[in-house]
């Protein structure tokens, strides 16, 4: 029989920005209604829709006011993956005058890092915390790892760079590679 990975065994090493939001989810999950949870599956619904008509910055909307009604792992999961997926396609749609840079190196790194704790590291320990083995063992929840962790090391990368170092898009998509849903 093939060994498997038990997931709620394993400890994410967590940012502080993770531990907070997490601590504060916990202590705040007696509070939430079942009309928390509906509001927070529609948004979800809503969400979805517009990620599959590659319209990110309307999905990220959905995702980000979904997990305040309702904390749950998918909408954190996708909140960071839509964001993401919203810049790299505003700025591809910019036209550039003479090769200007469309996103500068000055904040990009602790944009990344901020949003990848606040974000992915907070799903996958949702999931993790409410043993949800249907998303840890999907597809998605892997792909999503292997974004988050391509993000940290695009992080540390630029910030080996100069501030007014140009964040080349390409590397961001590379990093996002195929859409979580379809």
């Amino acid at each position: 029989m093939a060994s498997t990975f038990n997931c709620f065994a394993y400890e994410l090493a967590k940012s502080p920005d993770t531990s907070r939001i997490i601590d504060t989810i916990k202590s705040s999950r007696h509070s939430y209604t079942s009309a928390d949870r509906l509001a927070a599956t529609s948004l979800n619904k809503s969400g979805n829709k517009s990620y599959r008509q590659k319209k990110y910055a309307l999905a990220f909307r959905a995702y980000s006011n979904s997990y305040p009604n309702y904390p749950n792992a998918y909408s954190y999961i996708m909140t960071s993956d839509s964001h993401w997926r919203s810049i790299v396609q505003f700025h591809s749609k910019q036209v550039s005058v003479n090769n200007e840079c469309k996103i500068g190196n000055q904040y990009f790194s602790h944009d990344i890092e901020m949003d990848v704790s606040q974000h992915f590291e907070v799903g996958f320990e949702l999931a993790i915390l409410d043993h949800d083995t249907k998303l840890i063992e999907s597809q998605l929840y892997k792909h999503a790892r292997d974004i988050a962790d391509c993000l940290r090391q695009l992080a540390n990368f630029y910030k080996s760079t100069p501030s007014e170092t140009c964040v080349e898009l390409n590397k961001v998509q590379a990093c996002l590679g195929e859409p979580l849903i379809n």
